[in-house]
Protein backbone atom coordinates (compact mmCIF):
# COMPACT_ATOMS: atom_id res chain seq x y z
CA UNK A 1 0.00 0.00 0.00
CA UNK A 2 1.35 3.64 -0.67
CA UNK A 3 0.78 7.15 0.94
CA UNK A 4 -2.20 7.45 -1.40
CA UNK A 5 -4.10 4.94 -1.03
CA UNK A 6 -3.58 4.88 2.99
CA UNK A 7 -5.16 8.58 2.39
CA UNK A 8 -8.00 7.77 0.37
CA UNK A 9 -8.58 4.80 3.45
CA UNK A 10 -8.69 7.96 5.59
CA UNK A 11 -11.09 9.28 3.14
CA UNK A 12 -13.17 6.45 3.71
CA UNK A 13 -14.18 7.11 7.34
CA UNK A 14 -17.23 9.44 7.52
CA UNK A 15 -16.20 11.84 10.42
CA UNK A 16 -13.34 12.53 8.59
CA UNK A 17 -13.52 15.74 6.33
CA UNK A 18 -10.04 15.80 5.08
CA UNK A 19 -6.24 14.48 5.49
CA UNK A 20 -3.32 14.93 3.90
CA UNK A 21 0.40 13.54 4.36
CA UNK A 22 3.06 16.36 4.88
CA UNK A 23 6.91 15.41 4.24
CA UNK A 24 9.29 17.94 3.77
CA UNK A 25 8.39 20.91 0.91
CA UNK A 26 5.98 18.21 -0.27
CA UNK A 27 2.35 17.77 0.26
CA UNK A 28 0.06 14.50 -0.79
CA UNK A 29 -3.58 14.52 -1.10
CA UNK A 30 -5.98 11.94 -1.31
CA UNK A 31 -7.70 11.42 -4.74
CA UNK A 32 -11.00 12.11 -3.06
CA UNK A 33 -12.45 15.37 -2.37
CA UNK A 34 -12.67 16.78 0.65
CA UNK A 35 -16.28 17.25 2.63
CA UNK A 36 -15.49 20.35 4.39
CA UNK A 37 -15.21 23.96 2.79
CA UNK A 38 -12.70 24.95 0.96
CA UNK A 39 -11.99 28.05 2.42
CA UNK A 40 -11.29 26.54 5.76
CA UNK A 41 -8.94 23.80 3.97
CA UNK A 42 -6.77 26.31 2.37
CA UNK A 43 -6.72 28.43 5.62
CA UNK A 44 -5.53 25.03 7.30
CA UNK A 45 -2.83 24.31 4.39
CA UNK A 46 -1.42 28.09 4.82
CA UNK A 47 -1.27 27.34 8.73
CA UNK A 48 0.81 24.61 8.45
CA UNK A 49 3.95 25.83 6.66
CA UNK A 50 4.35 27.83 9.96
CA UNK A 51 3.59 25.41 11.83
CA UNK A 52 6.35 22.58 10.48
CA UNK A 53 9.34 23.74 12.56
CA UNK A 54 7.00 23.02 15.86
CA UNK A 55 6.30 19.52 14.52
CA UNK A 56 9.77 19.16 14.19
CA UNK A 57 10.63 20.06 17.69
CA UNK A 58 7.90 18.13 19.14
CA UNK A 59 8.71 14.99 17.50
CA UNK A 60 12.29 15.22 18.89
CA UNK A 61 11.17 15.72 22.52
CA UNK A 62 8.58 12.20 21.57
CA UNK A 63 5.52 13.57 20.80
CA UNK A 64 3.46 11.56 18.27
CA UNK A 65 0.50 13.41 17.76
CA UNK A 66 -1.02 16.82 18.08
CA UNK A 67 -4.63 18.01 18.74
CA UNK A 68 -6.46 20.95 18.64
CA UNK A 69 -9.95 22.28 18.28
CA UNK A 70 -10.18 25.18 15.66
CA UNK A 71 -13.71 26.37 15.69
CA UNK A 72 -16.14 23.70 15.49
CA UNK A 73 -12.96 21.17 13.79
CA UNK A 74 -11.05 19.43 15.38
CA UNK A 75 -7.38 19.02 13.54
CA UNK A 76 -5.13 16.12 14.45
CA UNK A 77 -1.60 15.85 13.29
CA UNK A 78 0.11 12.71 13.60
CA UNK A 79 3.81 12.42 13.39
CA UNK A 80 5.40 9.89 11.06
CA UNK A 81 8.74 11.28 10.69
CA UNK A 82 10.92 14.04 11.72
CA UNK A 83 9.84 15.90 8.81
CA UNK A 84 6.53 13.86 7.84
CA UNK A 85 3.16 14.07 9.35
CA UNK A 86 -0.80 13.17 8.64
CA UNK A 87 -3.08 15.99 9.22
CA UNK A 88 -6.86 15.19 9.34
CA UNK A 89 -9.88 17.49 10.11
CA UNK A 90 -12.80 16.12 11.90
CA UNK A 91 -16.37 17.53 13.62
CA UNK A 92 -15.73 18.86 16.79
CA UNK A 93 -18.51 16.13 17.60
CA UNK A 94 -16.91 13.41 16.31
CA UNK A 95 -16.54 10.07 16.61
CA UNK A 96 -12.82 10.87 18.54
CA UNK A 97 -12.25 7.60 18.98
CA UNK A 98 -12.47 5.86 15.88
CA UNK A 99 -10.98 8.76 14.41
CA UNK A 100 -7.71 8.22 16.32
CA UNK A 101 -7.84 4.58 15.72
CA UNK A 102 -8.07 4.93 11.79
CA UNK A 103 -5.27 8.28 12.05
CA UNK A 104 -3.11 5.83 14.70
CA UNK A 105 -2.99 2.43 11.88
CA UNK A 106 -2.38 5.04 9.11
CA UNK A 107 0.89 6.51 10.89
CA UNK A 108 2.29 2.91 11.29
CA UNK A 109 1.40 1.89 8.01
CA UNK A 110 3.09 5.04 6.70
CA UNK A 111 6.52 4.53 8.78
CA UNK A 112 6.95 1.27 7.48
CA UNK A 113 6.90 2.67 4.10
CA UNK A 114 8.90 6.12 4.42
CA UNK A 115 11.77 4.03 6.52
Amino acid sequence: MNEKEILNNLMKVEDILVCMLIAGNATIHPDMQPKIRIDIWYTLQYTLDGFKRFLKQAYHFGCERVTFEVSEHLIFVYLVAEDAAIVAIAPALCNRGLVEIKLESARLELKKILK
